[in-house]
Parts: structure tokens; sequence; C-alpha cells
């Protein structure tokens, strides 16, 4: 997801596809993402972590290289639908194995350094050397490659969830009259994340189409990426550090004020106001994000539905695809990111609505 902009880029140049077919392409992957992650909850207290994870990476590793070879917006599809289903599985147990260690802020924010460090180090390769001279076919083999690398840590995770964890939650309403209640919090919060990932995905989805359009060069542009992982690095970094020592909602606020701004500062032509805008998304979106996977883990008694996370963020991811190129079309990126903006402080202020719910219904653990 990380270099997914370089990817559709070059996509989009190799094949000249529009904006309209790469929401779609977009869409595909982050929707079978969604699909697939739906049923995390029947199979993540069940099965061995690290064997689906292990399979599920070489499966993905061997779509990439495969799907080097396609030529076609019907074969792209397909190869994005594949890689999403297999993505989940290697997701949902890893999303799992951090919300289950003792301090979720701090493994979550840990997480995203490591996923932005590696972001940067792919992209200026990809960028500078892969793309320019081999395409999107080179791009599908170097990304088929590093992916296979993660089989190689698959043997670290743990083999099922933490005790406490792995007691059968109730969710039969009719057999605990609390058991409604209890849903209620966590579904607010993943209503809440997929408005925030609407809001990120609508700029995160074109921010290349949108410096090409500009007429900033793929190297330029790659660079720029690069620097906002980086900068990522230091928000989630920060977010790691601070996690139990100050409340999630003055993370949220802080990281939400910061994502409308870029997107306020793309608006601004000229190369200079390009990375400013990325380099402060960046660093707003590693910032906003651990406390809401952590706020989210907190308000679920049920011990199974913050694992849906990322099927919400697949389907926000679905619905920008869908609806990007007719808003595109009809306003162009700036009426996108306009409503970006609206969606991302629509999901903070659903975000707290879900910590007010928790905190009536029981007492919740750590700072919200």
């Amino acid at each position: 997801m990380n270099i997914q902009p370089l990817i559709l880029g070059a996509v989009a140049k190799d094949h000249r596809l529009n904006d309209s077919v790469l929401g779609q392409l977009a869409g595909a992957l982050v929707g079978s993402v969604s699909l697939m992650s739906l049923t995390a909850p029947f199979w993540i207290r069940k099965l061995n972590w690290r064997t689906v994870s292990a399979v599920a990476t070489c499966l993905c590793a061997a779509i990439w290289m495969f799907g080097s070879a396609a030529q076609s917006t019907a074969q792209f599809l397909a190869v994005f639908v594949l890689v999403g289903l297999l993505q989940a599985c290697i997701g949902a147990p890893s999303f799992a194995a951090l919300g289950d260690s003792s301090n979720p802020e701090r493994a979550y924010g840990v997480s995203i350094v490591f996923q932005s460090i590696v972001a940067a180090l792919v992209a200026i390769p990809l960028s500078n050397y892969i793309i320019p001279h081999h395409g999107a076919q080179g791009a599908f083999v170097f990304v088929g490659v590093l992916v296979a690398t993660g089989v190689l840590v698959c043997r670290w995770l743990p083999a099922t969830g933490r005790e406490v964890a792995l007691a059968e939650p109730d969710l039969d309403a009719a057999k605990d009259a609390g058991a409604a209640s209890d849903l209620v919090a966590p579904a607010c919060a993943l209503l809440a994340l997929f408005a925030l990932t609407f809001g990120v995905f609508g700029y995160w989805f074109f921010i290349e189409r949108i410096g090409t359009a500009r007429g900033h060069s793929t190297a330029d542009i790659g660079v720029i990426l690069s620097a906002g992982s980086l900068s990522s690095i230091l928000a989630a970094g920060t977010a790691a550090w601070l996690g139990g020592k100050v409340r999630n909602r003055v993370l949220v606020s802080i990281g939400t004020a910061g994502l409308i701004a870029a997107y306020g500062a793309i608006h601004f032509h000229g190369l200079a106001s390009y990375a400013v805008s990325n380099i402060l998304f960046s660093m707003s979106y590693g910032l906003v994000q651990p406390p809401y996977w952590a706020i989210l883990r907190k308000v679920d008694v049920t011990n199974r539905m913050f694992v849906v996370a990322t099927a919400v963020q697949g389907a926000a991811g679905v619905v920008v695809g869908l609806v990007a190129g007719l808003i595109i079309g009809g306003g162009g990126y700036g009426a996108l990111l306009v409503l970006s903006a609206v969606t991302v402080a629509a999901g903070a202020a659903i975000l707290g609505l879900s910590g007010v719910i928790a905190s009536k219904r029981r007492p919740l653990a750590g700072p919200h």
C-alpha cells in the first residue's frame, strides 16, 4: 500500500489508463482485502498464524511475479484482486498480534515506523531506476521479490493470540442482554476508521497523478514520496513513544488537523508545495493511525471485531475507487480533496463518540 501510487502510475503510463480505471484497480486491491478480512473474526483465533502468513506470503509473491505479464485491464484487475485476498491473510494475524500486546498504541506505532522505513528504501530504486527503465513489468517483479522475503520472518509470529483473547466471545444478543450494546462502540469506531480511510485514500490513490499532471518528474515524485515515508517514521515513532502517556484523543485531533492542512497545501502549485503537502500528509497519517487502532482495540470487548479494521479500510478504498473518477471528472482533483478533508474530520468526531459510548458501557483500559 505504501508504494501503491508508484505502481499505479507505472501501470497507467505503460498502458495509457485514465483516472477512472486507476480508481477501479485501486478499489479492486483494497476491496479484496476487505472481503477476505471480513472472514478474519471466524478464523483468527483458530488457525496457526505462522502457517497462514507463510503460505499467503509465498502465494502473494508468485502472483506479483506472474502479474508482470499482464497486459489488459481485466488481467490487472485479477492480479490486484488476488494480491488483496492474500494480503488480508498476511495482515490479519499481524494486526491481531499487535493488538494483543500489552501496549497496543506503542505496538502499532512501531509497526508503522518499520513500514515507513521499508517504503522509503523501496520507493527510491522503484522511481529512479526500475520504473523508468523497466516500467510496470519490472516493478511487479521487484515487488514480488520483496514480498517473498517476508516468509523469512513468519516464524517469529506467535502461533495464536494471547490467552485472554482466546476466550470465545458471545456475539449472540439473544444469549446476552449486553451483547448488542457491546457492539455499538466498536461499530462506531469502525465507522470512524472508514471515514478516515476514505479521506486518506482520496489523497493517496491520486498523489502520483496529481504530481504528473503538474509536470513533476517521476524521479522527483519518488523522492518526495520517500521523504514522506521517512517523515512518517518520526510521527509514528512519536505516537509509539507517547503510547499510554498522552490521551489518544489528543493525538487523533493533532493528526486530523495535519491531514486537513496537507489537503489545503496541495492546492498551491509548485514542487515545494507538493512536497510540503505530501510530507505533512505522511506525518499526520503516521501520527493518527496508532491511536485510531488503539481506541478501536480498547472499545472492542468482543476481542474479535477489531480485526475487521482492514476490511473496513478496504471498503473505504472500494468506495473511493468507484466515485473518484466521477468526482475528478466533475470538479477536478480539488473536489476530491475537499470531500476527503470533510470525511477525515467526520471520522475524528465519530471516533470520539465511540469512546463516550464505551465509557458509559464499562471502564476502558488506559487513556482513550
